[in-house]
């Protein structure tokens, strides 16, 4: 009887993995061997990103490609686990017939051997081959079951959803950097982290901070970031995180909010030294002394009139006095 349960149990665990990419999953090519002894042919990047899916199971896995062999016909790949903090797994795909590989091995146990999956490329490009949201220039990589919740107050004078991040709140999320370099189009990881404190209003590119106040928890989004992009700060105000130069792509996998957690962050030193020293400088004095006197110039005109009003009787019997008038009374 325990025997016969086993293949469910293992089933029930990877379900628990797969997650809801039905919306990048349509953007994907299949990926073969032959695909990508072509690729290696032609000196192109690998993907770097993939993602498995299988009849026996409902749902998609995300992994990162880690190596080919090719005379063995065998791929390895990492398993993502969004919000795990377990060491991600590795499984070994064998070449099956068609386009279809098989599971040889799975570090965690969590795929059967012997399941037959498809593997599908989902590393990005630039220009990007999909229709992307005009105002956040991003693309839904998956979806979550959250809803966005009714309008309310965003702190900075308007409404935003209630169950989306606002301008004062830290975001915990999970992120990979695609670095696309020449007209190729073609990406490579360049890095991948997790930050648990981000700050919403420390994004730079417009475009991307827009996109983020419209995610919901669970959510993740693949955004496109232009080279003509001047501001790229990433999260966390300066010098501490940038995006790097050109034309990059940045996934963003949305954990959880903090509400107002632009009042809790601690900065970290160099931040503090940079503003010191920002502040110390001669164009923020001469802008501030400026902002005084701006200030002060309206007072100094009605002061100037009031002096004005009460200097003109005074003055004339000053003159009356001189030209042998009688003195006033005291």
């Amino acid at each position: 009887m325990i025997v016969l349960l086993l293949p469910l149990l293992v089933t029930d665990s990877v379900k628990k993995l797969a997650m809801n990419f039905g919306p990048l999953l349509k953007t994907c090519s299949a990926i073969s061997l032959e695909d990508l002894r072509q690729k290696k042919a032609l000196r192109m990047t690998l993907p770097g990103r993939v993602l498995l899916t299988s009849g026996d199971v409902e749902g998609t896995w995300e992994a990162d490609l880690v190596s080919v062999a090719f005379e063995e016909k065998i791929v390895c790949v990492q398993l993502l686990r969004p919000g795990s903090q377990e060491v991600p797994a590795e499984v070994r795909l064998g070449l099956a017939e068609g386009q279809k590989w098989q599971i040889q091995s799975s570090s965690s146990g969590d795929f059967r051997t012997g399941m037959l999956v498809d593997l599908f490329d989902a590393t990005p490009c630039v220009p990007a081959a999909v229709e992307l949201d005009e105002q956040s220039q991003s693309m839904l990589l998956r979806s979550s079951d959250a809803d966005t919740g009714s309008l309310t107050y965003d702190g900075m004078g308007g409404l935003a959803p209630a169950e989306c991040p606002r301008e004062l709140d830290s975001i915990d999320i999970a992120f990979t950097i695609w670095y696309c370099p020449g007209s190729s189009g073609s990406c490579k990881a360049l890095e991948q982290g997790e930050d648990a404190t981000a700050l919403v209003c420390e994004f730079g590119p417009e475009s991307l901070k827009k996109g983020i106040k419209n995610m919901i928890p669970g959510e993740a989004r693949r955004f496109w970031v232009s080279a003509d992009v001047t501001d790229r700060r990433f999260g966390r105000p300066a010098p501490d995180r940038f995006l790097p130069a050109g034309e990059v792509v940045v996934d963003i996998d949305l954990r959880s909010i903090g509400r107002e957690g632009v009042f809790e962050f601690q900065s970290s030193p160099e931040t503090l030294e940079l503003v010191r020293q920002r502040d110390e400088s001669l164009p923020v004095i001469t802008k501030r002394a400026l902002g005084v006197g701006i200030q002060l110039l309206p007072w100094a005109w009605l002061f100037s009139k009031y002096e004005e009003k009460n200097a003109g009787p005074a003055r004339e019997e000053n003159v009356y006095r001189l030209q042998g008038g009688p003195a006033a009374d005291h």
